[in-house]
């Protein structure tokens, strides 16, 4: 009987264990990539809504209607804030398509079977999310000086909520392991 049950226990833990633990690895991969595609739907939005701001800030003047320093200095400021919402959005909004096709990577990942047909989609993923966690980080810091040079409200509000995204993407992307 104890022989039996040593069996049973040792099969168990040769065989079932480590398929179960391959499942578990598989979801958890598909559950990455849906986390990371809900992350670049909102930082997609977000880059909208900065974009639709930075569209709302002045029409640069045309330089023959500038008629003194002032005119000349505010014009420049207005520039300078539209072009900070801009580029942001746009360093937003591609991330957020980064976000999007690594996360539609992943959830197929997690569903492939074939541990051969895995193992270069694995090493393709890593290598893509590794960049793509780098570019954040570049992001962040065009952001963090966005945030330094605007006077505007609502660019400053809606780039560090973008900052903040950028961050918590980054971070997923450098703690996802694949297996």
């Amino acid at each position: 009987m104890h022989r039996l049950v040593l069996y049973v226990v040792c099969l168990f833990v040769l065989v079932v264990s480590p398929a179960m633990r391959a499942l578990a690895l598989d979801a958890l991969a598909e559950a990455d990539g849906i986390r990371l595609f809900e992350k670049g739907k909102v930082l997609g939005g977000r880059a909208k809504d900065l974009l639709e701001i930075g569209k709302q800030q002045k029409e640069p003047i045309n330089p023959s209607e500038i008629s003194d320093l002032d005119a000349f200095r505010q014009a420049y400021a207005d520039l300078h804030e539209r072009t900070i919402a801009m580029t942001l959005a746009g360093e937003a909004a591609a991330n957020a398509d980064h976000l999007l096709s690594v996360g539609t990577l992943l959830r197929f990942y997690g569903r492939m079977s074939c541990d051969l047909d895995k193992e270069p989609l694995r090493l393709l993923l890593r290598a893509q999310m590794l960049s793509y966690a780098e570019s954040m980080g570049d992001a962040v810091d065009l952001a963090n000086r966005g945030l330094a040079q605007t006077r505007q409200p609502g660019v400053a509000t809606a780039a560090a909520r973008i900052r903040n995204d950028l961050l918590e993407s980054k971070s997923l992307l450098e703690s996802i392991v694949l297996r």
